[in-house]
């Protein structure tokens, strides 16, 4: 079976249209989409002229979610808003009480097959229980991943398969990713053995291109890898040069329990919970103390280190000298690691306030390697900090190019967005973000933000209310309930939230921005400033964003917020 496939495109107006590769353009230019705007329009066009009923457009863009009606009409308003106007006339019709028609002229197009450019990856589906089996099967495609994308060869992005997804969701979650083909795969482990099934599925015809299976011992799952990767590339037809089989064998680590702690550690950071971060610092830490040459090890613990206070109530003064240690002793082992590059990057943009030098090792990480997310994520929140804007859009979007399925990539595009006050836009990553995993609590508490700043307040205290009841332990899940109350008028409930974040036990860390966030809903002045005067002296990461954060405008006319700006900003 071949992965080449001649695929349509349909032209109108200035825009051209490629559901096989989830892609619109106009002039030539990528146009930023969320995932299930692009659906409905795929959809759509595809059906061009004829009645999409409201019913066969929820049930095949949302097919595994009861979502109301009004998702819908904000997904048909986002794109008469980016389309209308260019296309010489009506573009979609409104059917009263029905549904939609695609109503403009199009001119469908058809791109002889060329060599495959997009792969999606997903993370190996566990069998059985046990938390071992789970963690190594988004250790293998996240690996998987990194070798491939390294090729330069391919534009490689990881996401994770629907509970209890089958073929046909690999194949949908393929075409949401905007890839040709798609790997996917099941793991289970049953004592010191390893069985491991790899698939490789073209996205266009649904077909199976390549299939194997893998039984191992635990001991061996570094050679396993090793195999997987070379028969992928094989499967996928790339005719590697030597320096390319080098890389896509490069292991971080000799020592398969080393790589194994390592993995669980990446397992529970990518979870941003407190207990999440402490199980990941404690992985990662086990993992140099069996190897303590392994960069990578290194690099995790340091990014491990550096969100803890965000989402941990860890006192920065705490945690960033250590992120910065590890990415120090990352860099040295592996001065051409992007991961160890980011970490140090980060480090000093939070902690240190050293814009040019965070700056200078950001795109040091990203010319090692253009498909490393979290650099792009990470740098994006400095750009905007800085109220470079447009230039934050670029790489948070970029950012999402890598992962489209991740829950914390849409959150801080949604944040980035917030921050240069697109709040509709930012509104619909965070949904984007939760309609992914309704439980995600960061992405209710960015929601109740922008909700906010619309003066949608009965919404953002909803949205506030379900981050505390998802993540009852995190202080800043509880700040954004006091604000919203606070705008509300519920006076006597959020200053309870304020007493309950100042009378915690002794030892415990609550960020003074917590407080002084339900300060600024409150209207009060004095103990608002107080409060952030305080996060400024705990090198807050909230103090870099005096500049753009919305919640701050009641203060930009006060003298004394400006001499508090001056010293982080």
């Amino acid at each position: 079976m071949s992965l080449g496939e001649t695929r349509r495109t349909f032209v109108f107006g200035p825009f051209e249209l490629d559901p096989s590769q989830r892609l619109l353009e106009r002039r030539g230019e990528p146009v930023s989409l969320t995932p299930k705007a692009l659906e409905t329009l795929c959809l759509l066009v595809e059906r061009r002229g004829e009645l999409v009923t409201r019913e066969e457009l929820l049930t095949t863009v949302w097919p595994d979610l009861a979502v109301e009606e009004a998702v819908l009409s904000q997904n048909v308003y986002t794109l008469r808003k980016l389309l209308g106007g260019e296309t010489g006339g009506p573009l979609i019709e409104t059917v009263p009480r029905r549904g939609y028609r695609f109503a403009a002229t199009v001119e469908v197009r058809r791109r002889d097959p060329g060599p495959i450019e997009g792969l999606g990856i997903l993370r190996f589906t566990a069998i059985g229980e046990g938390e071992e089996a789970a963690v190594l099967g988004e250790a293998i495609a996240d690996l998987l991943a990194s070798r491939l994308g390294k090729l330069g060869r391919l534009t490689v992005r990881v996401a994770s398969l629907p509970a209890g997804g089958g073929p046909r969701e690999a194949v949908h979650t393929g075409q949401r990713l905007g890839v040709e083909a798609i790997v996917d795969g099941t793991v289970l482990q049953a004592g010191d053995r390893l069985r491991l099934t790899a698939r490789l599925t073209s996205v266009a015809s649904g077909a199976r291109v390549w299939t194997e299976s893998f039984d191992i011992a635990v001991t061996d799952l570094l050679d396993m890898q090793d195999a997987i990767a070379e028969r992928l590339a094989k499967a996928l037809r790339l005719e590697l040069t030597a320096g390319e089989r080098r890389t896509l064998t490069q292991r971080g680590t000799v020592d398969p329990d080393a790589y194994r702690a390592y993995a669980k550690g990446r397992f529970f950071w990518s979870r941003r919970t407190a207990v999440g971060l402490r199980r990941a610092a404690d992985s990662y830490a086990e993992a140099i103390r069996i190897d303590p040459g392994y960069a990578l090890a290194h690099a995790g613990l340091a990014d491990a280190y550096s969100v803890m206070p965000l989402f941990g109530d860890v006192s920065p003064r705490e945690a960033h000298p250590r992120a910065k240690a590890e990415a120090r002793r990352a860099l040295e082992l592996d001065p051409r690691s992007a991961e160890a590059h980011s970490s140090m990057a980060y480090s000093r943009f939070i902690f240190d306030w050293d814009w040019k030098r965070a700056e200078e090792a950001f795109a040091e990480a990203i010319a090692l390697d253009p498909g490393y997310a979290t650099a792009r994520q990470w740098y994006a929140y400095l750009l905007a900090s800085r109220d470079r804007h447009h230039e934050a859009r670029e790489q948070a979007r970029a950012a999402l190019r890598a992962e489209p399925l991740s829950l914390v990539i849409n959150a801080d595009l949604g944040f980035v967005l917030y921050f240069g006050r697109r709040f509709d836009e930012a509104g619909e990553h965070f949904l984007e973000a939760l309609e992914l995993d309704p439980s995600f609590a960061y992405g209710h508490f960015g929601l109740s933000l922008v909700e906010a700043a619309r003066g949608r307040i009965d919404e953002a205290v909803s949205e506030a209310r379900k981050a505390v009841t998802l993540a009852p332990e995190s202080s800043l899940m509880r700040a954004g309930m006091g604000y919203g109350l606070a705008l509300a008028g519920d006076v006597e409930e959020a200053r309870a939230v304020v007493r309950s974040l100042e009378s915690v036990p002794a030892g415990m860390y609550v960020p003074a921005g917590c407080v002084g966030l339900v300060q600024l809903g409150l209207g009060d002045a004095g103990a608002a400033l107080e409060a952030w005067r305080r996060a400024v002296e705990e090198r807050s990461r909230f103090v870099l964003f005096f500049r753009v954060w919305p919640v701050f405008d009641p203060l930009r006319d006060d003298p004394r917020f400006g001499n508090l700006a001056r010293r982080v900003l």
